[in-house]
């Protein structure tokens, strides 16, 4: 079976290589939803012959859910490329497929610790580091600068509380337009951890009964059934955090949640100035 090497590990295999070495052709694999985001990684790619001109480096991509079927299907047919991009909580399932980086980051004294520790242990196995990372993306609030100007508003900063986000929302919901789309699970928990709730119990297990989670999935719902600052999800098979996309970026609603890799996508698709903000915290919270 064909090796592999671990999320955007590139970095690690290239360090030592001379101008004079054997030129070096290598695919690599990974996922994308647009336009902008193929330009991007093709960059990426781009930067590695620019600085090792015997190393070239062919873009393979895919849309994120096609990504996570034709991946273990190429495993099963021995066609995996030299490189492949997992998610970190992905990766374990693949560890038998990849060759270790351990001699290769002792070898090159490459700083593995400038990386977050949580997501160098998700790129571990039985204490054998298999990729590296290439973000570390925290969910954040989009907003549409434009709208909060019009009102007059003062911009969401990060320490901006439940109670700016909710005099804000309110503020911006009139004539049609939502101060807020609601979305997909990620974004509720987002929402209920700024709350102070937990979805582990003390013993690391999965707990979405407990009081802190019901009270946060409460106020979420509330937002849409009670408070009406948010428009109902469609009741179709579409992704939620598609519909919340679409209604920020088309300007039905002035705020929603999602993570930095969407910059890219969104700045290319509005007519707005787009901005971004610390997912809002509890009143306790800003006071400490």
């Amino acid at each position: 079976m064909k090796r592999i090497l671990g999320a955007l590990c590139l970095v690690a295999l290239l360090c030592g290589r001379t101008a004079a070495a054997e030129q070096v052709h290598l695919t690599w694999f990974m996922w994308s939803g647009t336009e902008p985001e193929v330009v991007a990684w093709k960059h990426v790619a781009e930067l590695v012959t620019q600085k090792y001109p015997d190393i070239s480096v062919e873009f393979q991509t895919t849309s994120f859910p096609d990504y996570w079927t034709k991946l273990p299907a190429l495993a099963a047919a021995h066609k995996l490329p030299d490189i492949v991009s997992l998610q970190s909580l992905r990766s374990p399932g693949f560890a038998d497929l990849m060759v270790s980086l351990d001699e290769r980051i002792k070898a090159d004294k490459f700083d593995i610790d400038a990386f977050d520790p949580s997501i160098v242990k998700g790129l571990s196995r039985n204490g054998r580091q298999f990729a590296l990372p290439y973000d570390f993306g925290p969910w954040v609030i989009y907003y549409n600068r434009d709208m909060f100007e019009k009102a007059s508003l003062p911009l969401p900063q990060p320490g901006w509380t439940e109670a700016d986000f909710m005099r804000d929302a309110k503020a911006l919901t009139k004539d049609g337009t939502f101060g807020f789309a609601v979305s997909e699970p990620d974004a509720f928990m987002v929402f209920a951890r700024s709350k102070g709730a937990h979805y582990l119990d003390a013993k690391s297990q999965l707990d979405l009964n407990n009081v802190g989670m019901k009270n946060a999935f409460a106020q979420y719902v509330a937002l849409v059934s009670k408070d009406k600052i948010a428009p109902l999800l469609p009741a179709s098979g579409v992704q939620s955090s598609s519909v919340a996309n679409g209604r920020f970026t088309s300007g039905n609603a002035a705020m929603y949640v999602d993570g930095p890799w969407q910059v890219l996508n969104i700045r290319k698709k509005v007519n707005f100035t787009v901005g971004m903000a610390p997912v809002p915290v509890r009143e306790a919270a800003a006071s400490r």
